[in-house]
């Protein structure tokens, strides 16, 4: 198997692929849109995310555009889920996030998919705390000039794509806001359960395929 698509393979395996419960909720159209990007993103002709990125991330999460997933149009917020690597290289179950970015990136970018890339355990620790207000145009830049290579990755900013017909552009996350959506984990785990529980200690058990 190419590289690249081993890459999508382990991806896919976390945030689309799993088992969902019974019927179309809007935590399973959410799944099932991350994993059509991540697709996407290794078509032939498509300007993609760099392979050796999605290898070096700690956690990868997508937020699909409305129209993607099939859901109600929210002017304000967009949902999405993010996915963690184990130390054996597996990607670990979903943990469900709204970002809710400024109103001039929702209309600019309203139809196009966003794409999170947290190159360590350590830049994931503010998804772990709550409400955050994510880093402005300077850290983006930071990271478009980062170099690509695989060691460079641990150390550089949260990395964001959107997409938008299978090509992928580098973007900011100028005064987004990122939370954890605690309905969306609570209706998909049939509990309560934290972003750190499913992402860092995964004791929330994945629900059965129906």
């Amino acid at each position: 198997m190419a590289p690249r698509a081993l890459i999508l393979t382990t991806l896919i395996a976390g945030l689309g692929a799993g088992p969902f419960p019974a019927g179309e909720t809007e935590e399973a159209k959410v799944l099932r849109a991350a994993a059509e990007v991540m697709q996407r993103s290794v078509e032939p002709g498509s300007d993609s995310i760099p392979a050796e990125v999605l290898a070096g991330a700690a956690c990868v999460g997508v937020f699909p555009a409305s129209s993607r997933a099939g859901l109600a149009h929210d002017d304000k917020r967009r949902k999405g889920a993010l996915s963690c690597r184990a130390e054996d290289g597996s990607m670990g179950p979903p943990a469900f996030f709204t970002v809710t970015e400024p109103r001039a990136l929702r209309r600019a970018a309203s139809d196009a998919d966003l794409v999170l890339v947290i190159p360590s355990r350590e830049a994931l620790r503010p998804f772990l705390e709550g409400r955050f207000k994510a880093g402005g145009d300077k850290e983006a830049r930071t990271a478009a000039r980062a170099p690509r290579g695989p060691a460079s990755v641990p150390d550089a900013p949260i990395l964001s794509w959107r997409h938008r017909e299978g090509d992928f552009e580098e973007a900011s996350l100028e005064s987004s806001v990122i939370e954890p959506d605690a309905e969306a984990n609570r209706r998909f785990y049939g509990k309560p359960a934290s972003p750190r529980e499913i992402l860092i200690e995964r004791s929330v058990p994945v629900p059965p395929s129906s």
